[in-house]
């Protein structure tokens, strides 16, 4: 099972200023398979995943870049902060 504040904290302890974001999105392709997706980055730097077969049932439309500069997570009261 995914422990999805762990993951939240990985994945916010990568910086990933605009421009910067080769790291976060491999963390993310990688992420992926290891969940089970076929995950690939595109040329245009893109994560791309599916899951099973026949149609798409769910389309998720994000971004991956934060603000620069020191930001450390925190975790407390059930809560997790980042940028």
């Amino acid at each position: 099972m995914i422990d999805a504040v762990e993951f939240l904290t990985e994945l916010l302890e990568i910086p990933s200023p605009s421009g910067e974001e080769k790291e976060i999105v491999s963390f993310l392709a990688k992420r992926l398979g290891e969940w089970g997706y076929q995950a690939e980055v595109d040329q245009a730097g893109n994560v791309v995943a599916q899951l099973g077969e026949g149609e798409p049932a769910l389309l998720l439309a994000s971004h991956v870049d934060t603000v620069p500069g020191p930001l450390p997570v925190r975790r407390g009261n059930s809560k997790v902060f980042g940028r």
